[in-house]
């Protein structure tokens, strides 16, 4: 009994030593014993502050960061988060757009319906969608550095239940009434917008992207100044119309309808590709006749390029000086 009684103090001594060693050791390494204070099981390591994720976007990156422990702040340290990539968007000449803390690269909006208005405003912080009117229904979603918007009316069979006929007819003198609101910080710059129009009108006062795509499969896609460095417009019916500048490339294709362009600068500022079989285009007031074949206009020292193909309908290029 002695004897295992004197192993077992030996043996305390030896983890005490070692204990100590260890802690000793810890503490010249820079730890401090405050971790491991009311932990319950196991070590907990503290809190790491959240890092400003400006400009990166939010998406599967950041999914991968909530599992970390990085990512596993909330409240204050992601308003904070927020509020720095406000502050660093209103600072940029181009603000990098925002919509619900999340950085937005790519917009694409879809309208199958209705007056939908997008709006660029001073004071705004970050892209808003109003959608008031209960004839019209509103989808949005966040996918990595995209924003998807789409807007379209509610069909007879997803239509809600409404108590009384009245009710409905009322809301049936709304169809072509104003389905929503856009809001766009002024001065955001997207790196590619994606504009489509299936019936009802789109109007944007404002919009500056690297690549712009217009669609018009009916009715009206109207954007009244611009800035796209590759502009690409097609019709299938209704009408597109484009003012604005466009820095490198255009690209017009006309099913049915009409496509206009009014640009900043003039007609000897780029270099055309056409294409006409029964439709029709004019560049600067000029008729180019009917082109079953591809046919080139140059212009000597321009650097942008143009080309344009009218099936049917109408394309039509005018320039205005600022």
């Amino acid at each position: 009994m002695k004897g295992w009684m004197k192993g077992m103090l030996i043996a305390s001594a030896v983890c005490v030593g070692a204990g100590t060693a260890m802690c000793a050791s810890a503490w010249a390494m820079g730890g401090r014993f405050s971790r491991f204070l009311h932990r319950r099981i196991g070590v907990v390591e503290e809190a790491i502050p959240a890092q400003p994720i400006y400009p990166q976007p939010q998406g599967a990156g950041a999914a991968e960061s909530q599992e970390s422990p990085e990512g596993q702040n909330s409240g204050k340290a992601q308003e904070s988060t927020d509020e720095a990539a406000k502050s660093a968007a209103a600072e940029s000449p181009d603000r990098t757009a925002l919509f619900g803390g999340s950085v937005v690269a790519k917009l694409e909006i879809e309208a199958a319906g209705g007056k939908i208005e997008i709006i660029t405003e001073d004071e705004a912080e970050s892209i808003r969608v109003i959608c008031e009117n209960e004839a019209y229904e509103c989808y949005q979603r966040v996918e990595g550095d995209t924003l998807e918007i789409k807007i379209e009316r509610y069909t007879k069979k997803d239509r809600p239940f409404w108590e009384n006929l009245d009710q409905l007819a009322q809301l049936e003198d709304q169809w072509e009434e104003t389905a929503a609101q856009i809001i766009i910080p002024a001065g955001s710059h997207f790196r590619q917008a994606d504009l489509e129009v299936s019936g009802g009108a789109m109007t944007v006062d404002y919009l500056y992207a690297d690549s712009l795509d217009l669609e018009a499969a009916g009715g009206l896609l109207s954007v009244q100044e611009g800035i796209a460095g590759k502009l690409n417009g097609e019709c299938m019916a209704g009408s597109l119309v484009y003012q604005g500048q466009v820095l490198q490339k255009m690209d017009a294709e006309c099913e049915a309808g009409s496509i206009r362009y009014l640009l900043e600068g003039e007609e000897g500022d780029f270099n055309y590709e056409l294409e006409a079989e029964v439709g029709s285009i004019l560049i600067d007031g000029t008729e180019q006749g009917n082109m079953t074949d591809e046919a080139a206009l140059r212009n000597g020292g321009a650097v942008k390029r143009a080309d344009l193909e009218c099936s049917a309908g109408k394309i039509e290029i005018d320039f205005y000086q600022p």
